[in-house]
């Protein structure tokens, strides 16, 4: 919540004066904004399957405490990326099936498109756009720490959370981000940062940690726009491709907040380690799964 114009004079100092160490940023946080806890569906069942002995009826009964979840994540299940012939009817038979680690990864999923669903109409598709995007890549090319597409998917789709926040408790100011970024013609985290002292980046990474999610996302959605956000080479890595995803998706008719191409991070291209003639196959496999970008919408809203 917005309190007083010294908050304010003091974020844009540390802007300036480069200042962006994650005691730096909390501080300017604790000021600015309430970060949300984990949704509690999530928090209940990631305790869960923490235990290696997990009770399948116990994450079940978890899952299902929570109507819209379940429903969500029944959805993903039986959606024509698992491929399943028989029909999936229940969480029980859905865990056994998937296993704890993509159970996990589908009610955070489906937690995801619970939560961003609320926000404006563009950036709901532009972030399950990045997500199948980056999905697509990770499909045609290994992504780097082991990062399966699953996991892919959902760093796209969480790329910009920070940016729900910001709108959410900051709107005076976020509208004002929005109208500084179209009448400079400058991108949006550029806005931010200049009138913000953060940016949304930041924003979510610091989300992401307070809902312990995994170092490799929070780093993802930290340097999507800069990689120096990131300090381990093989997370710096993932932070590249999660660019790429934005930019292919913003530039393809899929932009966040206006029709202005999101740039890709500095740096990125080269840290990918991709050789420029394989850019046209990455295209080519997002633009043949954009018709899933749809198919999430409807699983989000249904």
């Amino acid at each position: 919540m917005r309190e007083g114009a010294g908050i304010w004079e003091r974020a844009a100092s540390t802007a300036r004066d480069g200042l962006n160490t994650p005691e730096d940023i909390d501080q300017i946080l604790d000021e600015i904004v309430t970060l949300p806890s984990m949704p509690g569906t999530l928090t209940h069942v990631t305790e869960l399957l923490e235990n290696p002995d997990y009770s399948v009826e116990e994450v079940a009964k978890a899952i299902s405490a929570d109507p819209a979840i379940t429903l969500k994540t029944l959805r993903l299940v039986n959606s024509a990326y698992y491929g399943f012939r028989q029909h999936v009817a229940s969480v029980e038979h859905a865990i056994v099936l998937l296993g704890a680690k993509v159970i996990r990864n589908l009610v955070l999923t489906a937690t995801a498109l619970e939560s961003i669903q609320q926000g404006a109409e563009p950036f709901f598709r532009h972030s399950v756009a990045s997500a199948v995007c980056l999905r697509a890549m990770a499909n045609l090319h290994p992504l780097p720490a082991g990062a399966t597409p699953e996991q892919a998917f959902i760093y796209g789709l969480l790329h910009d959370v920070g940016k729900m926040v910001l709108e959410e408790f900051m709107p005076e100011d976020w509208q004002m981000v929005l109208d500084a970024a179209r009448s400079e013609k400058i991108p949006v985290f550029q806005a931010e940062q200049r009138w913000l002292g953060i940016d949304h980046a930041m924003v979510g990474a610091r989300l992401a940690a307070r809902w312990r999610l995994s170092g490799e996302l929070v780093s993802a959605i930290a340097g999507h726009h800069d990689l120096a956000q990131c300090t381990q080479p093989g997370y710096r890595s993932l932070a590249a491709w999660t660019s790429l995803a934005d930019y292919i998706t913003s530039s393809a008719g899929f932009p966040c907040d206006y029709p202005a191409p999101v740039p890709l991070a500095e740096g990125a291209w080269e840290e990918t380690a991709l050789p420029v003639d394989r850019l046209p196959g990455l295209l080519e496999a997002f633009f043949e799964a954009t018709p899933e970008i749809g198919q999430l919408i409807k699983t989000a809203e249904g």
